[in-house]
Order: C-alpha cells, then sequence, then structure tokens
C-alpha cells in the first residue's frame, strides 16, 4: 500500500488526517512538527506517495519544510494546507516546491478528497522508463494540449496545473518559439474561468496606438477617436489576457499597467476608472531582471507580473519532444490538405540532430515547406 506522511504541529489535526487518508486505503505516517517531519523524510526519502505539510507551524514555517524535503527527493509531491487563503503565502509556498496548495476547511474530508486528486496524478518509482515517458506525454497532452513527452515539458505541465488554481499573475520565460502562448492558453483552459482568453503582441503593435488596443478609448479622446472603442482587458472580463513580449512595453505605459494589476481597474484613454475581473499572464524572451538594471523596464512591475514564473526550456534542451511534435505536425497537415506523406527514419534522425534556433515554431515552418515541396 502507498504511504502518505503528514506534518502538522496539532496532534488532533493529525489524528484526523490519518483516519481520513486510511479510509481512502493509504498508509499514514505523522509527524508533529517541522523538524520531525524533516527527520522522518530523511530516514526513506523515497517511500512516500506525497506529503502534506501545515505552513503554520509554530517552530518552522511549512515553506522552508518543503525546500528541505525537496533538496532531498525533488520527484516528492508535496502539498501545503494552510487556514489562510492568502496570495502572498501561496506564492511563497510555490516558490519553495509545493505542488498544490489547498485551504483547510471545517470538512477535513474535502482536503483529503483534493488531496488523493493530486496524488493520483504522480509518476511513481515503479514505473520503467517506458511507462514514465508514456506517463509525461499523457500529462502533457492532457493540461498543455502539446505534442511532448521530455520530463522538462511535463514539468511545465505541473506547474501551469498549479497556477491555473490561483487568479495571481504569471510569468512565462522562454526563447521566441518556444510555445509561451500555448502555455498561457493552457493556464486559462485549466483555471475554469468563464471570460475569454485575449492575446495581445506589444511587440507588435506601434507605440501610439497601445495604450488604446490595451484599455480602449471614448469617443472624441483623441484625434481620430470617431467612435467608442472597448480596449482587450475588457474583452478579458472574467478571462484571461496574455501580454506577450511584455518586455518590449513602452516605460510609460508600464506605469499605467502597473496601476491596473495593483487596483483591478482599468482606465479607457479619456474615460474614467472601472473595476474589472481578469487575470493576467505576461512572457517575454527577454532578461527583464538586466532590462530594469539599464533602465529599460520598471522593478515595481517586474515584481508585479513574476508573483508566478514559468521558464519554457528550449527544444535543443528537450530533444525527447521532437519526434512526437514531428509526428502531430504532419498529422495536422494532412488533416488540413487531405494528403499523406510518410518520413523516413533517415530524414526522421537528421530533424532530430538539429538545434532548432527557431524551436518548435521553426520545426513547424520547416515541416510545412518539406510537406508542401514533397510528394510522397
Amino acid at each position: 500500500m502507498s504511504t502518505v506522511l503528514v506534518i502538522d504541529n496539532d496532534p488532533m489535526v493529525l489524528h484526523t488526517f490519518e483516519r481520513g487518508f486510511e479510509d481512502q486505503g493509504i498508509i499514514v505516517q505523522t509527524a508533529r512538527g517541522g523538524a520531525s517531519g524533516i527527520e522522518a523524510f530523511r530516514k526513506s526519502p523515497e517511500a512516500y506517495l506525497g506529503v502534506l505539510v501545515d505552513f503554520d507551524m509554530p517552530e518552522m514555517k511549512g515553506d522552508e519544510v518543503v525546500r528541505r524535503l525537496k533538496e532531498m527527493n525533488p520527484d516528492t509531491r508535496v502539498i501545503m494546507v494552510s487556514g489562510y487563503d492568502d496570495p502572498e503565502i501561496i506564492r511563497v509556498c510555490i516558490e519553495a516546491g509545493a505542488d498544490q496548495f489547498i485551504v483547510k476547511k471545517t470538512d477535513v474530508d474535502n482536503v483529503v478528497h483534493e488531496a488523493m486528486n493530486t496524488l493520483a496524478c504522480i509518476c511513481t518509482p515503479e514505473m520503467n522508463e517506458g511507462e514514465r515517458t508514456d506517463f509525461h506525454a499523457a500529462k502533457i497532452k492532457r493540461i498543455l494540449n502539446m505534442a511532448g513527452r521530455s520530463r522538462s515539458l511535463a514539468g511545465v505541465a505541473d506547474l501551469v496545473e498549479k497556477y491555473s488554481t490561483y487568479s495571481s499573475t504569471v510569468l512565462i520565460q522562454g526563447e521566441s518559439g518556444s510555445g509561451k502562448e500555448g502555455v498561457a492558453r493552457a493556464i486559462h483552459a485549466n483555471s475554469g474561468r468563464k471570460g475569454k482568453f485575449v492575446a495581445i503582441n506589444c511587440g507588435a503593435i506601434p507605440k501610439d496606438l497601445l495604450e488604446s488596443e490595451m484599455f480602449g478609448h471614448e469617443r472624441g479622446s483623441f484625434t481620430g477617436a470617431t467612435t467608442h472603442k472597448i480596449g482587450q482587458f475588457e474583452e478579458a472580463k472574467n478571462g484571461t489576457i496574455f501580454l506577450d513580449e511584455i518586455g518590449d512595453m513602452p516605460l510609460e505605459l508600464q506605469v499605467k499597467l502597473l496601476r491596473t494589476l495593483q487596483e483591478k481597474t482599468i482606465q479607457p484613454v479619456g474615460g474614467k476608472p472601472k473595476k474589472i475581473d481578469f487575470r493576467v499572464v505576461t512572457a517575454t524572451n527577454k532578461d527583464l531582471k538586466a532590462a530594469v538594471l539599464k533602465g529599460q523596464f520598471r522593478g515595481d512591475l517586474l515584481y508585479r507580473i513574476k508573483v508566478m514564473t514559468i521558464e519554457i526550456p528550449p527544444l535543443r534542451e528537450r530533444p525527447e519532444d521532437i519526434e512526437p511534435l514531428v509526428l502531430h505536425f504532419i498529422r495536422k497537415l494532412e488533416s488540413e490538405t487531405g494528403q499523406r506523406r510518410k518520413i523516413s527514419d533517415a530524414a526522421m534522425r537528421k530533424i532530430k540532430a538539429q538545434q532548432w534556433p527557431g524551436n518548435v515554431r521553426g520545426l513547424e515552418t520547416t515541416l510545412e515547406r518539406a510537406f508542401a515541396l514533397s510528394k510522397t
């Protein structure tokens, strides 16, 4: 049977969780306090299906416990439990390495149920290499709706699944063509938000039009404003707005964006402020910390947009994903054109040997060209 380690300073809570998990057929080992939990885990870091950690323990906060556990075994699924639904606590815990954050309810069965859902999606030590690959591929497809089978892309899927539960801002970092917008769409799709996903490329819209495009404008607010225009933030009401290449946003507009994030309001050009519910996901291929030092990006805005971060590895660092991507793109082209194509083993080896500086987008473009030029 599988074993879960529960770490809490309250013996009544430990007993309640023990009973709840055992009703689900899970063996529970309990530890009173962070130090005891770390010591128990150190003796056998591979033995546990997962670990539940209470955040608010007197002698050692839960985020520090999580950090220590992850140092001993990064693959262990750690679930943070807290009585407070505080965005700052959530951010600290996830940065420490927590895989899930559950708010304690009066009904402990609810916490056990949520924890069981998280623990059910674990790549266990008993899996062989083929099973692990299949597990990663299924996770990537289910969460990201992408083709791939690498452990690193499965890790991105794990973060998307975690972050989609909350409304905090997310910063996605990665090279051009690595799939940042696809990850942003996955965050929205897994979030349960009822509104639309709206994308803006901050580097593709002329500087003098970007503010109006983002926030809208009132009729007569400037020369040429002959009608009322709804901005993209308002279009994303109750949904997600994706600000791609945010590092290209003009400094003067960064000030307005900062105010929008702080106050959860938008102000159309020439109009009055409006309260709007939205979630912001941003992306960049730039080093924003370096941009801050150069005076090209506001430090306070960077702090606001990087509450949660996702780094997408370039395709050259995850070669396991190339073959499933090739097959996916070929099937897509076959569906669009009604034509059939075969790819030889030699051609696949040649594709895998490339560095792909354009990443996934570069691979797709190359395959489209080859598909059009080939006859079989």
